[in-house]
């Protein structure tokens, strides 16, 4: 299972031209960081949703979600996230930030 989040636009247009980007390959991690990111997945209903096209918003979240060879897409303005994704998100975006920090 591949995961690729994007955050893009934010105060002033920080991310428009340097989106805040976190890839990973969910079975290189530790064990306790695949549980917690499966759980978040489950938790959020985001993998039985129907892939969702990208808007033209000042803030955007992007998913994709690629496993046994088929990838499913999200995109949402900040204000349309469903409740139920936003602690998913909310990880991805400081795993984000972390990753920013320690290039």
């Amino acid at each position: 299972m591949r995961i690729h989040f994007v955050y893009r636009g934010g105060y002033g247009g920080v991310f428009a031209r340097d989106p805040l980007e976190y890839r990973v390959n969910v079975p290189d991690l530790p064990p306790q960081e695949q549980a917690e990111i499966q759980a978040l997945l489950a938790d959020s209903g985001l993998v039985s949703m129907s892939p969702s096209p990208a808007g033209a918003k000042s803030v955007t979240y992007s998913f994709s979600l690629t496993d046994r060879g088929s990838t499913k897409t999200h995109s949402f303005d900040e204000l349309e996230v469903p409740l139920a994704v936003r602690p998913l998100f909310a990880y991805f975006q400081e795993l984000a930030i972390q990753q920013r920090k320690n290039v």
